[in-house]
């Protein structure tokens, strides 16, 4: 009924996992999907990463519920999106994950590169070294030294914030003299994952958990760390990790997904394996003592970002 009032020339789809895309295969009109997380990959990946969930003793039926209940939404999505293959005719797309995706799935279908705009308090704001950090060869630091760390994370297991705690063990086991401060937005000590986490024995004060925070907050946490990390297991284009480059912050990422097309290792950014505790650990230690290399990924990264993610671009590929 929206279709036969609107007229529209072309319909675009952000996504396939909703009942939206049940129009294609049902009208003339083109539809275009723009590719954001894909259901299938992300429920194979949740099958095989069993890491985190093995580590958790369930409490109660409620959550034994909870987690059927989450389980039968999901595959009711990959089902809505499944049988949108064979009618899908274009796609939109950033990363060379989406792209490869949409091939396996779609033959019959175009792909196109449109890249995405952030919000527009990240193209304002350049990121600068927030105070320098005496390091020696075995990073020594003060109770006043403290290598800063943000990431913005979801409560979803799939975005590893386990993997920080686990990295935050192994810093404290190895480098006992390195001081080093977690700082997450977008959960708090309510969120089921940290419940779980908590469960777990993996708990530190050394990281903070800042709730949601808005785009003015999340810019003065950049600003006032020396990097910006981001573990997930599996994701296409977090604007999350996008608006980090575009201020310039120097970036830590893992290898999975479309990540890769956003950073170019050691150049743009840092790529470490998923669900690697031990190279995360590794890679912050390392990257603790070396100011002039963050800043330089910094710069990289800005530079690519505000090419990459220029409203002027996407609005032309768009059109």
């Amino acid at each position: 009924s929206v279709i036969q009032m609107v007229e529209p020339d072309i319909i675009q789809l952000f996504g396939l996992e909703h009942s939206y895309s049940s129009i294609l295969g049902s009208t003339k009109i083109p539809v275009v999907i723009h590719l954001q997380g894909m259901i299938g990959p992300y429920s194979i990946k949740d099958k095989s990463n069993q890491r985190f969930s093995k580590s958790i003793k369930i409490g109660s039926l409620r959550e034994v519920l909870k987690q059927r209940i989450t389980e039968k939404k999901r595959m009711q999505r990959l089902a809505i999106e499944e049988s949108s293959y064979q009618h899908a005719k274009y796609f939109f797309g950033r990363t060379d994950w989406d792209r490869y995706f949409a091939k396996s799935v779609a033959p019959q279908a175009e792909y196109m590169v449109c890249q995405e705009i952030m919000r527009s308090q990240f193209y304002d704001v350049i990121w600068s070294y927030p105070g320098d950090l005496n390091h020696s060869s075995d990073l020594k630091t003060s109770k006043n030294n403290t290598f800063q760390i943000y990431s913005t994370l979801s409560g979803s297991p799939r975005k590893n914030v386990d993997i920080i705690y686990r990295a935050d063990q192994l810093l404290r086991t190895y480098h006992p003299t390195f001081q080093v401060k977690w700082n997450i937005g977008g959960l708090d000590t309510s969120s089921d994952i940290y419940q779980a986490i908590r469960k777990s024995g993996l708990g530190s004060d050394r990281i903070e958990l800042l709730g949601r925070l808005n785009a003015s907050e999340i810019i003065e946490q950049m600003n006032a760390s020396h990097l910006y990390v981001f573990p997930s297991a599996i994701d296409n284009s977090p604007n999350s990790l996008q608006e980090a480059m575009l201020i310039g912050m120097p970036v830590l990422a893992t290898h999975a997904g479309g990540v890769s097309s956003l950073i170019e290792h050691e150049k743009t950014g840092i790529l470490i394996p998923e669900g690697e505790p031990y190279a995360l650990a590794g890679a912050v230690a390392e990257l603790s003592g070396q100011k002039e290399k963050l800043l330089e990924l910094g710069r990289n990264a800005r530079a690519v970002a505000l090419t990459r993610n220029s409203p002027k671009n996407v609005e032309e590929s768009l059109l």
